[in-house]
């Protein structure tokens, strides 16, 4: 892959190589305060897995196809990584929860969405969100005896977060954009040991 060139916003732009119907556009957004862990600040103490879960439009085919090579591919990284890695069904957010709790894991979420459904592009454009997430029923901020930060709260604290937007062939799409989150999710990887995260053996 041709080296990223930066953008004046922070976006990483890079151009695959050529392919039988035309080029392959992808650019890569990292987002600046959600990769706080990978400075080995304790984000992921406690966590001993990650649950890798795809959340994406029902019906899909190209989206079904990308996480599925998507979830094979990370797969792999996660066992180079010294990561334990657990497969929850997409779109099943009760499933997810389930398992994070079951594996005391941080959840990473492969969010996918296409500008055409319909497929009637050759051509099609895919946004893809991967990120390190752990759902809570009763967040309050440490130490706080009162005010907001005491009130018990239930949400998702987002650790670790990457973008990318991929375009081109749409027969070409789904391994070049697997390929693209795999890289994506070796950066996510890297954060969770850096932060704590443990090890598959540990």
């Amino acid at each position: 892959m041709a080296p990223a060139t930066r953008a004046p916003d922070g976006t990483a732009r890079v151009r695959a190589g050529p392919c039988a119907a035309g080029a392959l556009a992808l650019a890569l957004v990292s987002l600046p305060g959600t990769a706080g862990a990978a400075d080995g600040d304790g984000s992921f103490a406690g966590f001993r897995a990650i649950v890798l879960a795809c959340v994406h439009p029902p019906g899909v085919a190209l989206l079904e196809a990308a996480c599925e090579q998507a979830r094979a591919r990370i797969g792999l990284a996660a066992a180079r990584a010294d990561v334990r890695l657990v497969l929850a069904p997409a779109n099943d957010a009760a499933a997810r929860r389930r398992a994070a709790a079951a594996a005391d894991a941080v959840v990473m979420r492969c969010t996918l969405a296409i500008d055409d459904r319909d497929g009637a592009r050759a051509r099609r454009a895919i946004h893809a969100r991967l990120s390190l997430v752990r759902a809570y029923r009763a967040a309050v901020e440490a130490g706080a005896e009162s005010g907001p930060g005491a009130v018990p709260r239930a949400g998702v604290l987002e650790l670790w977060a990457q973008d990318i937007i991929a375009s081109g062939p749409a027969d070409e799409l789904a391994p070049a954009l697997a390929g693209a989150l795999a890289r994506l999710a070796g950066n996510g990887l890297q954060a969770y040991r850096a932060g704590g995260g443990a090890a598959a053996g540990d």
